[in-house]
């Protein structure tokens, strides 16, 4: 494949080598096998120390005797395995080869943890690691079907058949007590292994597949109906629950702690994925606001089943959200005894200018608590604390104490609430991002990740009353102390009488405020996403990459994002405002950066990936003379294209109109097609496997060269949607800063 005109990628490097300014108005192919070395020396040893953290990811739940947690260490493309102690910080190293995962692993005992996991993408295997040794032990197993979540004592399996396979279905009955049915084994059913794992949500197949490193993407489901059931794992025994319809999935699986009860959120899934669909498709129909909620499947197609082991009880449908007639049940968690039963709720998107509330892209969120059998709630908890649609989890650590990992603001934060006393407080963490929330049983603990702008990432503990906070590891310490940024909060007063607030990110020891400095506009990508807080060096989020550099970045969150209430959330699709209102709101901001006299007109740059990339470039289109260079990452361009062949719910949803009823604003909201508009020396990063085409990207490019602009994409092989590959990541970083420095006047350290 070659793309590049006037110049290749060998080229390319070898006049970067020596830090010459980069070559201008070319498309390079990056092979991520190509020399990485395109800058000075030093340059590419700072970036690449800068780049190569440890990121903490928990795999499994902390063991029964508070003592031990599984947790997945990775840097870069390497990655370990290793039970942290997370009393003293001590770690043990997992030896053997790493399987990836079918279920979600459980602490069979105080020291084996067990999940299902899959060999050369077809062999089934019971695998359990031992703790204290290290060790990994794989058994071959028939299974009845493919396995979904594993209980947590291990003694249980919810798995799916295909509903067509009517020998091993009319094997069960419907659940009695006691496990009367036993059948046939063997994991030979048609489907293919990953099609019931593509029907769960996203986030549940992440929570049930830790270590799966190959989890399929997308929304690829199977028309196929699916049996689902349980197996005894003592008796060998199983029983169905029900089947499923082919249009519907798995929102969330939770048991309760000693796998007496089971919850399911089932809901209708959409039809599309990336590459378009039908105007009637109800995807679309709902981002659009014309599906009336008697008639919206995914309110009247989501339930929770609840299922009473110990009764031999299913209550199929126990939960409806047509009986609310207006939210919908997204999570589900059972309190540590059984006893009670907690459900986040997603209200919909109320949107200026919908007939209808859109129920795909929710506005909030809030709590139900129920007591096990009874259909009722009797409490219900609705606070800020508790709105980030997609953005929370909640754990129950005692039959009455539930605690809250949730977006609020740019940071992530953790709550401790009392059900009993309707007590509500935020544990004290430092601003920044405290995620991946583990609780101990007995000692009332909970154990979490954290990074923020001046902190790499590490893991830490805290007791729940929010005393004794301590540091479990010190693995990116040198880092810290080298890419540490400082950030000092700024607000800005909007014409409209809008208040927005965010942090203005300088090198270490700057003085603030700044006087004519170069200043580099960045954003999230989403819309609909968090805008957090956090350590990250890579080229869609630079913070401690061009900081570190000499540079000041602006971060500053406007609309559509969670974390700061359902008027800013919405307010990016209400009405006509997308492509625009936070467009503008942002070069109001920079102007009054001008004005205070922090940067200087000629000293702006803006970048950022995905959504970010799309504002870069709406940015540069909309507002040519505020911004001198842009670095647009994996970004969207043309929206008509969009609509028609690639996320059209969503895009549905931001616009609340169709390309064909109003091509007029499309085409205001469509970067590539205002190219002329813009003046900025433009960077473009994307990845020949992005979902958003690539070629819509070359055409924005020679776009502007046909227009005399300063321009180069680099276009990454082995790429989808922003860049995984160290190698890829490092020329990419070289490239960022290189295009800065040639266009922006020189920062002083």
């Amino acid at each position: 494949m070659r793309i590049a005109r006037g110049f290749c990628a060998v080229l390319l490097l070898c006049v970067l080598l020596l830090g010459i300014i980069p070559a201008q108005a070319a498309v390079i192919l990056v092979d991520p096998t190509q020399p990485s070395g395109i800058s000075a020396p030093a340059t590419v040893a700072k970036i690449a120390r800068l780049q190569n953290y440890v990121n903490y990811s928990p795999v499994s739940e902390i063991s029964p005797d508070d003592q031990s947690l599984l947790v997945f260490f990775s840097r870069g493309l390497a990655g370990q395995l290793a039970f942290l102690n997370v009393q003293d910080g001590s770690t043990k190293t997992i030896s053997g080869t790493l399987i990836p995962s079918l279920t979600n692993p459980v602490w069979a005992d105080n020291q084996n943890l067990v999940y299902i996991g899959l060999v050369d993408e077809q062999e089934p295997v019971l695998v359990v690691i031992n703790r204290q040794s290290g060790t990994v032990k794989v058994t071959p197993i028939d299974l009845p079907g493919y396995p979904i979540s594993l209980s947590p004592t291990a003694s249980r399996l919810l798995f799916a058949v295909p509903a067509q396979s009517t020998s091993a279905t009319q094997a069960f009955n419907p659940l009695k007590s006691p496990f009367d049915q036993e059948i046939k084994r063997g994991f030979d059913q048609p489907a293919q292994p990953n099609e019931m794992l593509a029907r769960l949500h996203p986030a549940v197949r992440q929570k049930l597949t830790g270590l799966n490193t190959a989890t399929p993407d997308g929304l690829n489901f199977s028309n196929q109906s699916l049996t689902l059931a349980v197996l005894d794992l003592a008796s060998d025994k199983a029983a169905a629950l029900f089947t499923i319809p082919g249009n519907v999935g798995i929102a969330d699986v939770a048991w309760s702690a000693d796998s007496s009860h089971l919850a399911l959120v089932r809901t209708v899934v959409p039809t599309g994925g990336t590459d378009g669909t039908r105007l009637a498709d109800l995807a679309t129909q709902d981002g659009l606001g014309k599906l009336p909620p008697a008639k919206n499947p995914f309110l009247q197609g989501n339930v929770v089943d609840t299922v009473d082991f110990n009764a031999g009880k299913l209550n199929q449908a126990f939960l409806k959200a047509s009986d609310l007639n207006t939210d919908v049940f997204a999570n589900v968690a059972w309190s540590t005894d059984g006893s009670k039963l907690v459900t986040t709720m997603h209200s919909p998107a109320k949107l200026a200018g919908r007939t209808y509330p859109v129920y795909l892209s929710p506005e909030r969120s809030y709590l139900r608590f129920y007591i096990t059998g009874q259909p009722t709630q009797y409490l219900t908890l609705s606070r800020d604390e508790t709105d980030a649609p997609g953005a929370m989890r909640v754990d129950f650590v005692s039959p009455d104490e539930v605690l809250i990992n949730k977006a609020a603001g740019t940071n992530i934060s953790i709550y401790y609430y009392n059900s009993k006393t309707d007590t509500l407080r935020q544990l004290p963490t430092q601003a920044g991002a405290a995620s991946s929330i583990r609780a101990t049983h007995q000692s009332r603990q909970v154990v979490f990740s954290y990074s923020s702008f001046g902190q790499a990432p590490e893991m830490f503990r805290m007791n729940f009353d929010g005393t004794a906070l301590y540091e479990l590891s010190f693995l990116n310490q040198d880092l810290t102390n080298e890419g540490k940024v400082q950030y000092n909060a700024v607000s800005f007063t909007l014409a409209s009488g809008e208040k927005r607030a965010g942090y203005l990110l300088q090198p270490q020891g700057a003085a603030f405020p700044p006087k004519n400095a170069p200043l580099i506009v960045w954003q999230e990508g989403g819309p609909t996403s968090t805008f957090t807080n956090r350590w990250a060096t890579d080229v869609e989020a630079p913070f401690n990459l061009l900081t570190n550099f000499g540079y000041n970045m602006l971060f500053v969150p406007l609309e559509g994002r969670i974390g700061f209430g359902p008027q800013r959330l919405n307010a990016l699709a209400d009405n006509k405002n997308f492509g625009q209102l936070d467009i503008d709101e942002m070069a109001e901001i920079v102007q009054q950066t001008i004005d205070r006299g922090y940067t200087a007109k000629g000293s702006v740059g803006i970048t950022g990936c995905s959504y970010g990339g799309y504002f870069t470039s709406q940015s540069i289109v909309r507002h040519p003379d505020l911004y001198t260079a842009a670095n647009t990452q994996c970004t969207l361009l043309d929206l008509f294209r969009e609509f028609q062949s690639g996320q059209t719910p969503y895009i549905s949803y931001l616009e609340g109109r169709t390309s064909i009823d109003d091509p007029a604003e499309y085409t205001k909201d469509s970067p590539v097609l205002n190219a002329k508009q813009v003046k900025a020396a433009t960077l473009i990063f994307d990845g020949v496997n992005d979902f958003l085409p690539y070629q819509v990207s070359v055409n924005f490019h020679d776009q502007l060269q046909a227009n005399g602009l300063a321009t180069n994409m680099l276009l990454f092989k082995r790429e989808g949607h922003g860049l995984f590959l160290p190698n890829n990541q490092l020329i990419a970083a070289q490239s960022q800063l290189a295009w800065f420095q040639q266009f922006l006047p020189k920062p002083t350290q």
